[in-house]
């Protein structure tokens, strides 16, 4: 095989010189580029680096949850349903807010913690709820 006037023994060899990879030559020919644009134009290699929440690098999303010990797919539901950040997604851990008011403005964690706060039973207070009555009356 020759190109620009010198001659290779093989094609590999000639894709080594050209630090082109043996694959990357032969999809080029295959889908009809010159010997010379397959040889001579660099192959782009994109940065598809991730960084975690500490700024550490990571090759893929793949990698980082590999780390922490999280499957991919679990971060991914994290993140994308449930809205999680990058570094709750990966560690698992989530603050806790209190996100349920009662009728005298106090703020629980949740009914059952704010049922438990007024002395009346989760099924109770769930039962009035569906009645239609308010929260200051399915408490009492």
């Amino acid at each position: 095989m020759k190109h620009k006037g010198t001659s290779y023994p093989s094609i590999a060899e000639m894709c080594r010189k050209w630090n082109i990879t043996r694959d990357a030559f032969d999809n080029r020919i295959k889908s009809g580029w010159g010997l010379k644009e397959a040889l001579e134009t660099p192959i782009k290699h994109e940065d598809t680096s991730i960084y975690d929440f500490t700024g550490k690098k990571f090759n893929s999303t793949k990698s980082m949850c590999e780390y922490y010990g999280v499957k991919p797919a679990t971060y991914r539901q994290r993140v994308e349903i449930l809205g999680w950040s990058q570094e709750q997604a990966l560690t698992g851990k989530r603050e806790r807010t209190k996100n349920v008011v009662d009728h005298n403005g106090d703020s629980f964690f949740s009914e059952r913690e704010m049922c438990e706060a007024h002395g009346v039973s989760y099924s109770t207070f769930l039962k009035r709820k569906a009645k239609g009555l308010s929260i200051r009356e399915a408490l009492r």
